[in-house]
């Protein structure tokens, strides 16, 4: 269990916690791999619920987080309900074209959005920025944020 606390504006450990939310197993997978052989400390989570559930438990400095979900729940009501219950900055990951995500929302600034395909480089890059709280512009501006 991840238990170290992530506090705003405090000294932070080396170790960095991310939860990752992707329902495709593989992509999942690969994802937890190379960020863990970067050193991050990873959760794996197949989908929302099981990501509250973990969330619940555990503490992380920040979260990925897949757009599509089975059941009509998509990335942006999940990034929202992080943001608000857990103060959680989340990177959003998606293949979807630009035009399907402009009707979904505003980004915040302790949120981002990365394109598939991706470079881990970028990837690892962004959730840093989210971390140490510095706003990002997202490929596209989707809208200001709150």
């Amino acid at each position: 269990m991840i238990k170290e606390p992530s506090v705003p504006g405090h000294a932070r450990s080396v170790r960095r916690y991310v939860l990752i939310v992707e329902k495709d197993t593989l992509q999942g997978h690969l994802l937890k791999v190379s960020l863990q052989d970067a050193g991050w400390v990873v959760r794996l989570a197949d989908g929302p619920q099981e990501a509250l559930r973990f969330c619940e438990h555990d503490l992380f400095d920040v979260a990925i987080i897949n757009y599509h979900y089975p059941g009509g729940v998509n990335g942006f009501v999940l990034a929202e309900h992080f943001r608000r219950q857990y103060h959680l900055p989340s990177l959003m990951i998606t293949a979807s074209r630009y035009t399907e995500l402009t009707t979904c929302g505003a980004f915040t600034a302790n949120q981002d959005l990365l394109f598939k395909p991706y470079r881990l480089f970028e990837c690892s890059r962004r959730l840093e920025r989210l971390i140490d709280n510095v706003p990002l512009l997202c490929e596209h501006q989707l809208g200001v944020g709150i």
